[in-house]
């Protein structure tokens, strides 16, 4: 943050703002640090700049460092780990010892790290590779002493990879699905400067041009302060462009006569930290305020907020309760019923999961998908987790600089990693596998992203490379 050292931190991004606070505690040389979630807010580069600063105060400096945290990577280089579950210590010990215990965690409701995850389930397919396998390079190192024999390889997981040759009149959404005529939202050359015209002049948006179909689940990732937060606001009007222009459904959203107030109830828009938008005395009734807004009856306001309630799985029995009195995971579940409630067309969710626990997100995340594929509400997540983004987007869209690097399908976006580096991001964890895998001669699928497909595609090489092995135990031509 060196370079930032002159701005204002209210002009921060919010990973910024994080970065300058574990700072400020940094600087007064404190014996001890606690850290409750520290880089919930960073994208990839900006985690591990965290996490290697906490180490060279541990090893070099001699400081304490007690990280808590719901990232099970961050914890694979540390002395001790310990379980919490209803105020309890439930497990201790090393990060090899407890991450051995891929069931009990799960049972706990928690991950284990993406690399031990896809091992535990190699070993259950037969493949002969230890317990409690924490980095890419001790898997490879296993991977390469075992063979296909005894190996189960289970049915074909259900991957649907769209259509390369789909086009349309308006194109295609860049992931190959064929896109409707017209786009639902569109920017064009839109630019955006804060403090346009001061000694704060920081540009944030770079003539970025864009368009959203409807019914897509887009993820649009970027580094820290690369623009993200900025674009999202200007896909329903709550920041006008410095140059350029935003269409709604053809229209210009500046145009004279635009109803802005009704884009506002079209493309939701959930901010990061949801819970901050929860003001009421009770859920239902915070959840009811936006339909109220729009001039709906009491009746078909309560209508509308317990249907929308009921989509993000909120329990009937939790309706009366105060929203500040409930779960964090809860509280992010009822912001986004509010938005919900106001029946949009698109629902935008920037950075939804951050300092959730593995299953309030992926709850929140399957939610989510429920709502894009069956009440076909175009889904625009910001996130930094590349896992998450693999996982759930149909497209992904790259902020980098103020500027749209890449967007794509995220098997295509993921095969530029070494570019997505560049940019302080990174690809999943799996996909760096596959690419070493394949270069130590495993004829794997590079594009698999997630542990079903990585599975898949190295239980099959496995099978492959013994098949091809002759009977004496020599080497073919070719073989490594």
């Amino acid at each position: 943050m060196l370079g930032f050292r002159e701005k204002p931190p209210n002009r921060l991004s919010g990973g910024q703002k994080q970065r300058v606070a574990i700072a400020g505690v940094v600087a007064m040389h404190p014996e001890c640090i606690v850290l409750d979630e520290p880089t919930a807010m960073l994208d990839p580069n900006g985690r591990a700049e965290v996490l290697q600063v906490l180490r060279e105060l541990n090893k070099k400096e001699g400081v304490t460092i007690i990280l808590i945290t719901h990232y099970m990577e961050e914890v694979v280089f540390a002395d001790d780990v310990y379980i919490m579950d209803k105020g309890n210590i439930v497990m201790h010990g090393t990060p090899r010892e407890v991450f051995s215990q891929v069931e009990k965690l799960k049972s706990y409701h928690l991950d284990v790290p993406q690399i031990t995850d896809l091992a535990h389930e190699l070993k259950k397919c037969g493949v002969g590779i230890p317990d409690g396998i924490l980095t890419i390079d001790e898997l490879e190192k296993a991977l390469e002493g075992t063979t296909g024999t005894g190996v189960v390889v289970p049915d074909e997981t259900a991957v649907v990879v769209p259509d390369e040759t789909a086009a349309a009149a308006g194109g295609t959404t860049g992931t190959g699905v064929v896109a409707p005529a017209a786009p639902l939202i569109e920017l064009k050359d839109v630019c955006y400067t804060y403090g346009d015209g001061t000694v704060y002049e920081v540009k944030a948006l770079d003539h970025v041009s864009l368009k959203i179909y409807p019914g897509e689940f887009i993820g649009l990732i970027g580094h820290t302060g690369s623009g993200k937060s900025t674009l999202v606001q200007h896909l329903n009007g709550l920041i006008e462009p410095t140059s350029g222009q935003v269409l709604f459904e053809g229209k210009d959203i500046r145009s004279d006569g635009f109803d802005l107030r009704h884009l506002r109830t079209q493309v939701g828009l959930v901010f990061q930290y949801p819970e901050h938008q929860l003001f009421e005395t009770d859920v239902l009734k915070d959840v009811c305020f936006g339909p109220k807004n729009e001039g709906l009856s009491q009746e078909e306001a309560v209508k509308r907020a317990t249907h929308a309630l009921r989509h993000v799985g909120v329990p009937e029995e939790m309706y009366k309760e105060s929203p500040f009195e409930i779960s964090g995971g809860q509280k992010r579940r009822v912001a986004i019923a509010g938005v919900l409630a106001m029946d949009p067309k698109v629902l935008i969710l920037d950075e939804p999961t951050a300092g959730l626990d593995p299953q309030g997100r992926d709850e929140i995340l399957d939610r989510i998908k429920y709502l894009q594929v069956k009440r076909g509400i175009t889904i625009v997540l910001v996130t930094h987790s590349m896992e998450d983004a693999a996982m759930y987007a149909d497209r992904l869209v790259v902020m980098n600089d103020a500027k749209v690097a890449f967007d794509d399908k995220p098997r295509r976006v993921f095969s530029h990693f070494r570019e997505l580096e560049k940019m302080g991001l990174a690809a999943p964890q799996i996909t760096y596998l596959m690419n070493d895998l394949k270069e130590h001669g495993f004829d794997v699928d590079t594009e698999a992203m997630t542990v079903a497909e990585a599975t898949e595609t190295i239980l099959k090489a496995l099978k492959n490379k013994t098949e091809q092995k002759p009977e004496d135990g020599s080497l073919n031509s070719g073989d490594k």
